[in-house]
């Protein structure tokens, strides 16, 4: 069989080079994002933040059922779905300070973090720099070290070559259609819905390339595996099969989430045997019903 590794990489390379679309970046280049606020705060505040390439729309209909409860605090990164990108070469160090400056200074309490893909290693980030700032944190098929996923052995050092060679492949122009046709290939490996596909694919070719190649290379090269030990927050993390079709086992693509996790003290992990990467789309149900639950208190030993 194929290592699940290879197909989890070879789909997020196949969408970084699918992106061409180049935005302009704010006057100062320092907004590391943009954020709406609806809902009421009976229950406290729900920060949700989105994966590679995708605004805060990704969390609409999440939103509309938790925003009766909480009040919801939707993010867009810089340099996301037509989102100005930062004038910096860093880029998540940036938004994960600005995110936590936001919260300090909006004197934000009971706040629940929920992220998906890159949005779920931000929360860990954010959660275990400042753990008594965050009350609960829920990651949707996100991890601590996504170079850890081909590697448990990898570390930020041994991923840096590899993770260099990515971001200057993902950089190389390619024609519209070339882009076109491999981001349609890759964001069809992780929704099932035909509208939803659509909907995301034009998102990501709104995209600045520099933005997403550089987001990829720190997600490659910043290891939280050690670090979300400091994390106080209960957290939940949804992971999907990854290669089940490639005849990767239920078991072994279990431990590739579980093994990242394992150093936060009070976690509960949750596999869907058939969603794909965007959980949220192909069975908003079954989510749900695991954040109520969640957040409500239950599910932990």
């Amino acid at each position: 069989m194929k290592k699940l590794p290879v197909i989890f990489i070879s789909l997020i390379t196949s969408l970084i080079l699918g992106i061409t679309a180049v935005v302009a970046t704010p006057d100062n280049g320092t907004k590391a994002f943009k954020v709406t606020v609806t809902g009421t705060n009976k229950s406290g505040n729900i920060l949700f933040i989105p994966g590679l390439g995708c605004p805060g729309e990704v969390w609409n209909e999440t939103v509309a059922v938790f925003k009766k409860e909480y009040a919801c605090h939707v993010f867009t990164l810089a340099g996301f779905a037509g989102q100005p990108a930062l004038k910096t070469n860093a880029m998540l160090p940036v938004v994960k300070d600005q995110i936590i400056t936001y919260i300090d200074k909006k004197q934000l309490k009971n706040v629940t973090l929920i992220g998906h893909s890159l949005g779920g290693f931000m929360s860990f980030w954010i959660a275990a720099e400042r753990p008594n700032l965050i009350q609960k944190l829920v990651s949707v098929d996100g991890l601590p070290f996504l170079g850890g996923m081909q590697n448990p052995a990898a570390t930020s050092q041994s991923m840096q070559p590899i993770a260099q060679q990515m971001k200057e492949q993902m950089l190389k122009p390619v024609s519209k259609e070339v882009a076109k046709k491999n981001q349609l290939r890759t964001v069809q490996a992780m929704i099932s819905s035909e509208a939803r596909i659509k909907q995301v694919l034009q998102w990501n070719l709104k995209s600045d390339p520099k933005a997403i190649a550089q987001a990829m290379y720190e997600l490659y090269t910043i290891d939280l595996r050690q670090q979300v030990a400091n994390i106080k927050a209960p957290t939940l993390v949804m992971g999907v099969w990854w290669g089940k079709e490639y005849g990767a086992p239920l078991e072994a693509v279990k431990k590739n989430y579980t093994r990242q996790i394992a150093r936060i003290p009070q976690h509960q992990f949750l596999m869907h045997k058939s969603a794909k990467h965007f959980i949220m789309y192909d069975d908003k149900t079954w989510m749900i019903q695991k954040l109520r639950a969640f957040l409500k208190g239950a599910g932990f030993k």
